[in-house]
């Protein structure tokens, strides 16, 4: 409420000594502001910055949150009102020994976004907009490691990933797949699997395999890592470290993020399947690789379970967790299975 001291005598708005909550711009349940009223208000305001900007204007925001799936809300918000996203930026916004977060699993970084209204009539398909994408985004990520040296990787994926938005937001809604407008949440699918294939290209996994086992076998890779760190990565996947520990893949401090064993996951996995059953679509990947790697290293038949789940996906995902653990035995969960079938 520090602006109130300011503004209280100048404006309505700032002459309440307590936040206005019934009009607070948030999606709550509890409060019935569901997240298509937190877009609609968060586009009304973002449309009256759209209408008093001039036309070589920009619009510049700090963008914090813990889960981030909230950013495609934002740019939705942004897009809907006639921005397009020129950029984001990962700044440092609290220090570490804040007693604020010093104890949570929160980011310390805030997001910045620029923002302006420059748009093209021109139409352009998601083929041609992930091809651009992919040689464009050589050339950006050589510029930004010349400017900044020590820049990390998932600093930079947050970069990728505002550039990479400029060019949606920059033709939409002209942006069309097999005759079809493309929504935001598909153009943010192909832009993280963009950034994937550039970023972390050496976690040679079928793109079929599912984001979370993607995440946590890049993390086995990278080996163990600070939240924040963890979470820039993640951001590029549109997930949260908390999406993680939900499927008890990631454990330990904040200054310590590491992947949880298959031994460690067990149980969970077995919870999984008692209440779904081996088809579930519940189950991950990975919670297949561990399963089977658990069964074999207790000398437990398993053909039931291989001959509902052995592709060549998962035959790749066993041999990569075979390299990063140094462990055979996940290779041999697999030669296992075609010896009995």
């Amino acid at each position: 409420m520090w602006l109130r001291e300011c503004l209280k005598d100048d404006y309505e708005e700032f002459k309440s000594e307590l936040v206005p909550k019934a009009r607070e711009i948030v999606a709550n349940k509890s409060a019935n502001k569901d997240e298509e009223f937190f877009v609609e208000s968060l586009s009304n305001v973002f449309s009256e910055a759209n209408r008093v900007l001039k036309s070589d204007g920009e619009m510049i925001f700090t963008y914090h949150h813990n889960e981030n799936e909230a950013w495609s809300v934002i740019l939705q918000a942004l897009i809907k009102s006639g921005f397009t996203v020129a950029g984001a930026y990962p700044v440092q916004s609290e220090m570490p020994n804040n007693p604020h977060i010093s104890d949570l699993d929160n980011a310390e970084y805030d997001i910045l976004i620029f923002a302006n209204k420059e748009r093209t009539d021109e139409e352009i398909t998601l083929t041609e907009l992930r091809q651009n994408l992919f040689f464009e985004l050589q050339d950006i990520i050589s510029e930004e490691r010349e400017r900044h040296e020590d820049l990390g990787q998932a600093d930079l994926g947050v970069i990728l990933r505002g550039k990479c938005m400029y060019y949606y937001s920059r033709h939409y809604p002209n942006v069309f797949s097999d005759g079809e407008e493309v929504d935001i949440d598909t153009a943010l699918d192909t832009v993280d699997s963009v950034i994937e294939q550039i970023l972390e290209g050496s976690v040679n996994l079928p793109q079929a395999i599912d984001p979370l086992t993607q995440s946590y076998a890049a993390l086995y890779q990278r080996g163990a890592e600070e939240y924040d760190e963890l979470n820039k990565h993640l951001l590029a996947k549109n997930l949260n470290v908390s999406d993680l520990e939900d499927e008890k893949l990631v454990k330990g401090s904040r200054d310590k993020k590491v992947p949880v064993t298959a031994d460690e996951r067990i149980n969970y996995i077995e919870g999984k399947l008692n209440k779904n059953g081996k088809g579930s679509d519940s189950l991950l990947d990975i919670d297949k690789v561990h399963y089977l790697y658990h069964l074999y290293k207790s000398d437990q038949n398993t053909v039931e379970y291989l001959k509902e789940w052995k592709t060549d996906d998962l035959e790749a995902l066993a041999d990569f967790m075979a390299d990063v653990t140094d462990d055979e035995r996940y290779e041999s969960v697999m030669e296992m299975g075609l010896q009995q079938f």
